[in-house]
């Protein structure tokens, strides 16, 4: 029966040395590369669909307090200004 060391067989033979090698390191480097890339490639991020335009209100922060102001006051009627 023959009998052969795993570190001896990919030293000696050619099958271990030009394909078997080659494709363990081919696989993990696509292994490496899909841990570290495959969110961004299955999810990218989504394309900006408005333009920032006189159209779109924008609000300033004073304004939002006010907004905000109210909706409290309507929800908590006991707070008073």
């Amino acid at each position: 029966m023959l009998s052969i060391s795993l570190r001896t067989f990919w030293k000696e033979h050619w099958v271990a040395r030009f394909i078997l090698r080659p494709l363990l390191y081919a696989y993990l480097a696509l292994f490496i590369f899909g841990l570290c890339f495959a969110d961004a490639i299955l999810f990218p991020p989504p394309r900006v669909s408005y333009t920032d335009d006189s159209s779109i209100l924008k609000l300033t922060a004073a304004i939002v307090l006010s907004i905000f102001r109210q909706k409290l006051e309507r929800r908590l009627p006991c707070i008073a200004r």
